[in-house]
């Protein structure tokens, strides 16, 4: 029978843990990079980012009894659907306020810039923190309990939309909040930005048309997020009693809002610093992709090292095998795992695939002309639903054979083998960065996290800590 033998905190070698920490720095970067890439916009992006950085973390921490294929789906299906956008956001570092109509920048403070993204970074994945903290923590919270957390994010998130996120939205950039005052006005609409939000609620497609009310409309969105995953954690430590979850997620939060907010000096260089002051900026200096890579970069540095010190502080030897929430007969597992399998594969792989190789650029099949980006969409996500059915008969036969600790017995495999699959894509489709023999800042670093990637994860296999978890 495969069992997860539960490590305490001195079972970790400081090698073993640097190896982590630069490995989940590294596979993070890549795929948040990926996320700014054709094809991967939006929800899928998050879906590669938290199906790699979860994985990380299962395959090379094998410990817990809550890793579960239902509580992993959650997370990744969470974290995909709850980031938001960031509009103007990024570019206000600079103290330059650019409005998405063709109305002139307005100057802003710098540190309504650094509030901005820093606000957006603690909210933008909150389920993925409740993830972490749940995994590393020795309570074992009922079902019920993530129900309520979920009706509560949404609950506090859009009740904050109608009221506190705009208290908020002043203190932060209150030059802005009069520019959009102002172009309300100039255009023939009564109201204020509060009220005129909420006759339009939530609709940034509207906000567009408005000079700077993007601006107004995402920063409302961001503030309210941040609230709802301060309400989470809150939740946690006083509802669930779980202090040290809790306390994981909120470093993870933070970390997340350090880590965008830092990437977004890259963006501020580029865009020649404050109010473009600054000269002599290299023309080779990618200010968006950069931010992008090293996002995720500095946001799987930053994770990385907090599970490490919550591992070498704590003893988790208490906690053992996996455990399922649903009951274990052939059909809901099958089903599960089958849901688990297809929903990244299908939406993070084989969607962006079929985009990709109708894009326009695509190097592979530029010549041929789609009526539809989308046109192979249907097909490809059919074609991998069908061949995802036999490795989830097998999973799953195996699983009721063997009992607990099968999710660790086919992480690593699934980790190694959906990053080859993105690297195939994102280097030979679509941009196609390999077959073009790009040379940039970017390609270049996406090229080193690639080979840094294969190599970590072959020096975290090789080591003694890792082949002793399964026994």
């Amino acid at each position: 029978m495969n069992t997860v033998s539960v490590k305490s905190k001195t079972d970790y070698s400081w090698s073993y843990k640097v190896c982590f920490v630069l490995f989940c720095a590294l596979m993070t970067g890549f795929l948040w990079r990926l996320r700014g890439d054709h094809g991967w916009g939006g929800m899928a992006g998050m879906v590669a980012v938290a199906t790699g950085l979860i994985l990380s973390v299962i395959t090379f921490i094998p410990y817990n009894r809550k890793a579960n294929f239902e509580i992993l789906l959650a997370a990744v299906f969470m974290t995909a659907i709850t980031n938001s956008g960031w509009g103007t956001l990024n570019s206000q570092i600079t103290g330059i306020l650019v409005s998405s109509t063709d109305a002139p920048s307005v100057s802003v403070s710098p540190f309504s810039g650094i509030a901005a993204m820093f606000l957006l970074g603690f909210g933008w994945a909150p389920f993925l923190a409740m993830f972490i903290g749940y995994y590393f923590s020795d309570k074992k919270p009922r079902f019920f309990h993530f129900l309520v957390v979920v009706a509560l994010y949404y609950a506090v998130e859009y009740a904050a939309k109608a009221s506190l996120s705009h208290f908020a939205v002043k203190l932060i950039c209150p030059d802005g909040v009069r520019a959009f005052s102002d172009a309300l006005g100039k255009a023939g609409i009564e109201g204020t930005p509060f009220t005129v939000y909420l006759a339009h609620f939530n609709n940034i497609s509207w906000a567009k048309k408005i000079a700077f009310g993007r601006n107004y409309f995402q920063l409302a969105e961001t503030a309210s997020q941040f609230f709802a995953a301060l309400v989470m954690i809150i939740y946690t430590a006083f509802a669930m009693k779980d202090r040290l979850a809790a306390k994981i997620q909120a470093s993870v939060c933070i970390s997340m809002g350090a880590a965008i907010t830092l990437a977004d000096l890259f963006i501020f260089f580029a865009d020649g610093g404050v109010h473009n002051t600054l000269q002599g900026i290299p023309a080779w200096l990618s200010g968006w992709s950069n931010w992008e890579y090293w996002t995720g970069f500095f946001v799987g540095l930053f994770i990385a090292s907090i599970i490490v010190k919550v591992i070498t502080n704590h003893d988790f030897s208490g906690n053992n095998s996996p455990e399922s929430i649903l009951p274990r007969k052939t059909v809901f597992c099958f089903i599960r795992n089958y849901i688990m399998l297809c929903f990244p594969v299908i939406s993070a792989i084989a969607l962006p695939l079929a985009k990709r190789l109708t894009y326009e650029h695509d190097v592979l099949f530029h010549s041929i002309t789609f009526s539809d980006d989308k046109i192979l969409c249907i097909p490809f996500a059919a074609a991998a639903g069908l061949l995802l059915i036999y490795p989830t008969y097998k999973i799953t036969q195996r699983e009721l054979s063997t009992g607990n600790g099968i999710l660790y017995c086919y992480a690593w495999k699934w980790l190694i083998g959906s990053f080859i699959l993105f690297a195939v894509v994102y280097f030979f489709t679509g941009n196609a960065y390999v077959l073009n023999g790009s040379i940039t800042d970017v390609s270049v670093t996406t090229y080193i996290s690639a080979i840094g990637i294969i190599a970590l994860f072959i020096a975290l296999r090789k080591q003694k800590n890792y082949s002793e978890a399964l026994e």
